[in-house]
């Protein structure tokens, strides 16, 4: 399976030359000095075409790329700061990889992530990081990934490589790897040994986004680019902001009397929105409190066991029963179903008679009950 390689780009391939192309804006790419650097850059390329140690160290880029085992049929997204240097560099690895892996023109994607300069970090931390966010997201659900569909988070082949670029971001796309279930690449100047970050599990206060929803899902508008004045938030808006406590400057940047998401704002933000998308009716019964009915018979203890998983979910009301046997069934949501009355039929088809449960749910119509169907089925994994 193609690997899907998300780098950010810094300027080691430029050897230490050009400096005076490092403050200077990406529209004189089409200078004579731009035009030049990049020429020799690629010259410098060409000349190591039969020479895989030293290839390795013209970047960092090209350094962990190559350590990693980059393929032909791969694809690499190279994500460059605000600068015409950056540009420049993006395109001459992108050269090197096409040079030195096969990789053709259209599986090495240049992409400028605008604020990403850390000569101005108050723009860095709130314009590039999010932009920078924004670009892996739509990487990641081009590939079918999102936060909440487990299947996709185990099996699609991308990887985080902030070894390029700015050390600044380094936790920051950590952060997204642990978010999204990837795996980071790290290399530094000094070993040729890869250093692999694992994704690490990752949680947040879900009831704490629950009171702040009523200004969280206002500054979501517009992708997230939504600046309201403070004086202006209606009486909801007020209590929800006031509710974050510690957490408001995690999640709300407050600058001038006007308020706008964090890049670390609306990364939790859409993570807690795909989980519990708006305008679904939750249950307000505590988990604690909820009915969970069996009959006695074979793999009650397994249901059992899922049943007080399920109930952990506001989507959930009540666990009605256990279903009738049903070893050849495939679909963990039982297909033909109506979803009339909030119902959901599900079945462990993982289990060999093929043991299933009738659930009550909060949905209060068909279409509600079978988006919560889904959303269960992706979360909890039956």
């Amino acid at each position: 399976m193609s690997k899907r390689f998300i780098c950010t780009v810094g300027t080691s391939i430029a050897g230490g030359n050009y400096e005076g192309l490092s403050n200077r804006p990406i529209s004189e790419e089409g200078g004579q000095a731009a035009k030049k650097a990049l020429d020799e850059m690629k010259r410098t390329v060409i000349s190591h075409k039969n020479q895989p140690a030293q290839q390795k160290e013209l970047s960092a880029e090209l350094k962990s790329l190559l350590t990693f085992g980059i393929q032909a049929d791969d694809l690499v997204y190279l994500l460059y700061s605000d600068t015409l240097l950056g540009k420049l560099c993006a395109l001459a690895i992108q050269s090197a990889l096409r040079e030195y892996c096969g990789l053709n023109e259209n599986a090495i994607i240049v992409e400028h992530i605008s604020g990403l300069n850390i000569q101005n970090f108050a723009q860095f931390r709130q314009d590039g990081v999010r932009n920078l966010f924004r670009a892996a997201i739509k990487i990641f659900e081009e590939a079918g990934l999102t936060v909440d569909n487990p299947d996709h988070r185990h099996t699609a082949e991308i990887i985080l490589n902030p070894t390029g670029g700015y050390k600044a971001t380094v936790p920051y796309l950590t952060l997204l790897g642990s978010m999204y279930g990837k795996e980071v690449i790290y290399i530094s100047e000094e070993s040729d040994e890869l250093i692999k970050l694992p994704p690490l599990p990752l949680s947040y206060d879900v009831n704490l986004m629950r009171q702040a929803r009523p200004l969280l899902e206002r500054l979501a508008v517009d992708d997230g680019n939504e600046t309201i004045e403070e004086n202006k938030l209606s009486k909801a808006e007020r209590e929800a902001l006031n509710g974050l406590g510690d957490f408001q400057d995690v999640l709300v940047s407050q600058v001038a009397g006007m308020l706008t998401f964090t890049p670390l704002g609306y990364l939790f933000y859409r993570r807690y929105n795909q989980e519990f998308p708006a305008g679904l009716e939750e249950c307000q019964t505590a988990p604690a409190d909820k009915k969970i009915h069996f009959r006695e018979d074979y793999g009650t203890d397994i249901l059992q066991r899922l049943a007080k998983k399920l109930v952990t979910s506001p989507y959930v009301c009540a666990v009605i029963n256990s279903l009738p046997f049903n070893s050849r069934e495939t679909k963990r949501i039982r297909p033909n179903q109506s979803f009339e009355n909030g119902q959901v039929e599900i079945v462990l088809v993982k289990t060999d008679a093929g043991i299933g449960m009738l659930l009550q749910t909060s949905g209060r119509n068909v279409a509600e009950t079978s988006r919560i169907a889904d959303l269960l089925a992706e979360k909890f994994d039956w």
